[in-house]
């Protein structure tokens, strides 16, 4: 793990709170900035080349405000080295895209909390071209029970209590993918 650095502006950093606060309550664990940067990292996924104009140009709705610290708009947080490779390479992707000299880390935190914003509360901001599958909820729970069952049958008395727990948090995840109210 390598320190990641970035000053990021109060919008953003309400942003950043903002985002920990829906991942924690969507998935019910405890976001470190960390967990939100690499959470909205990977919910970005949906952002094709070409779209992140529309990303930077995006205009926040009001949202809850956080009673931010003044070291909240000071980012340096630990994150894994492919990670930050990750967001490297997407740096110079938007660069590219956006025709821009240089693009601030501060600024490419912005676009990825953006980017996720979007994902979860404005769908029809994201482009048609996007196939999101969904499932029946029941269906999905059902089927992950019967895994667990199977699992939880070759698995060691000790460690059966770690392995409901990783398929309960995995039947959260898939939820958060596929189901869409």
């Amino acid at each position: 793990m390598q320190n990641f650095s970035a000053r990021v502006s109060l919008e953003t950093a309400n942003l950043l709170a903002f985002m920990s606060d829906y991942y924690q309550q969507q998935r019910g664990v405890s976001f470190s900035k960390a967990d939100t940067l690499t959470a909205a990292y990977q919910d970005a996924s949906w952002v094709m080349p070409g779209d992140w104009a529309a990303i930077r140009d995006y205009a926040l709705p009001e949202l809850k405000q956080f009673d931010l610290k003044p070291s909240a708009i000071k980012i340096q947080i630990p994150l894994e080295t492919q990670i930050q490779k990750e967001l490297d390479d997407l740096n110079v992707q938007i660069r590219q895209e956006l025709g821009a000299n240089i693009l601030k880390r501060g600024t490419q935190i912005s676009y990825l909390l953006k980017a996720a914003y979007i994902k979860y509360f404005d769908a029809e901001m994201m482009p048609k071209k996007m196939v999101v599958p969904t499932v029946d909820a029941h269906a999905l729970d059902s089927l992950i029970d019967q895994y667990t069952q199977a699992i939880l049958a070759m698995t060691a008395p000790g460690r059966q209590a770690t392995v409901e727990m990783l398929m309960k948090q995995l039947k959260i995840e898939l939820r958060n993918l596929t189901i869409k109210s």
